[in-house]
């Protein structure tokens, strides 16, 4: 029970890897606010069927007020904020032309401006207390490219690399660790619908990867504990790569 009397935010908490991350944070004795514009409430209620702590809040993190908001209201109903996870994320297949002016400003919000929603919002709340774990999902995209996304997703995630490191060297002093996992292929709902099991495209994945194979979002939420436990006490600014070695 890692986390016994803790309270999380996930956001994108819905499906794929904020689901388990909600889940597994859920039963190890945090108290997890699961947000998300779908499935929120699904796996809230997953969560209280276990015995652990859940609340759902169906939240555009794009928008400053609304995240505001919830993280004060999450406060409020549960004594503090210890841990943020930053997950929420959009993004499609295309090429440059194919992608809208407007697709472009909403991929950038979600995938990138809401970290800075909920980490300003969220840090009043972890100095008062002089501590906090927050953990930003970017993507092997960042890194390279992505392997299924178009050009604003692959945009976003690089700066959400650049965006950690700065935000850790700004509130280390405050007893505030920040990192960032950057995962590989992963078995979600989108790998699956741009990867049909079966089909040439998920073969290919899979034979570029040295493992062999796609991870599980249970595998990337296990990295994104380990980074909010206290077993990564002097982990700080740290982008870990969690991709079965694609380069």
């Amino acid at each position: 029970m890692r986390f016994a009397g803790r309270v999380a935010i996930v956001t994108g908490g819905g499906a794929g890897i904020g689901r388990a991350t909600s889940l597994a944070l859920g039963r190890e004795g945090a108290a997890v606010a699961v947000v998300d514009l779908r499935g929120a409430d699904a796996v809230a209620a997953e969560l209280q069927a276990a015995g652990a702590r859940g609340t759902a809040y169906g939240v555009d993190v794009s928008r400053g007020a609304d995240v505001q908001a919830m993280v004060d209201d999450v406060a409020q109903r549960f004594g503090g904020i210890d841990i943020l996870v930053n997950n929420a994320g959009i993004g499609r297949p295309g090429r440059i032309e194919d992608v809208t002016e407007e697709e472009w400003d909403r991929t950038l919000a979600v995938d990138l401006k809401a970290h800075f929603l909920t980490c300003r919002a969220v840090l009043p709340h972890m100095r008062r207390r002089r501590k906090g774990h927050i953990v930003n999902v970017a993507s092997i995209a960042g890194r390279h490219v992505s392997l299924a996304n178009s050009i604003p997703y692959t945009s976003a995630k690089a700066a959400v690399i650049g965006f950690t490191r700065h935000l850790a060297q700004e509130v280390g002093a405050d007893g505030i660790r920040v990192n960032a996992v950057a995962p590989g292929p992963t078995e979600t709902e989108f790998f699956a619908a741009v990867h049909p099991a079966g089909s040439a495209r998920a073969a290919q994945v899979r034979e570029r990867i040295p493992l062999r194979y796609v991870s599980t979002p249970e595998e990337q939420a296990a990295v994104i504990l380990f980074l909010a436990s206290e077993a990564a006490s002097f982990v700080h600014g740290a982008i870990v790569d969690v991709n079965g070695g694609l380069l």
